[in-house]
């Protein structure tokens, strides 16, 4: 746990020290030195990359719960068709339908 610890310790001691080199990397930070604009512009285009897979994670759960509920929902009308065929009393079952062709089964 101590081990533990220190490692955590140095190391955020590291990153907090070194904060200038850590910022970013030199091509970003050349580019974005240059143009007041560019910085925005490349801040748009890193939410427009992190928005994409959250998006598409969405849009997917999104058609899944609607395929669930539709499921659900036929599940609960064959359920009450079957409970009104048997408060009719003398619905056939599945077993007693006789095929359509005449054949035996």
């Amino acid at each position: 746990m101590k081990r533990a610890v220190l490692c955590c310790l140095v190391l955020s001691c590291l990153v907090l020290v070194m904060w200038n080199v850590a910022q970013a990397c030199p091509m970003c930070k050349v580019a974005t030195e240059s143009d007041a604009r560019l910085p925005r512009a490349y801040m748009y285009s890193i939410l427009f990359m992190l928005a994409m897979p959250a998006t598409v994670f969405v849009g997917f759960s999104y058609g899944l719960w609607r395929l669930s509920r539709r499921e659900r929902s036929v599940a609960e009308a064959v359920e009450r068709m079957a409970l009104d065929d048997g408060a009719a009393g003398g619905a056939a079952s599945f077993g007693d339908v006789e095929p359509a062709d005449g054949s035996e089964k």
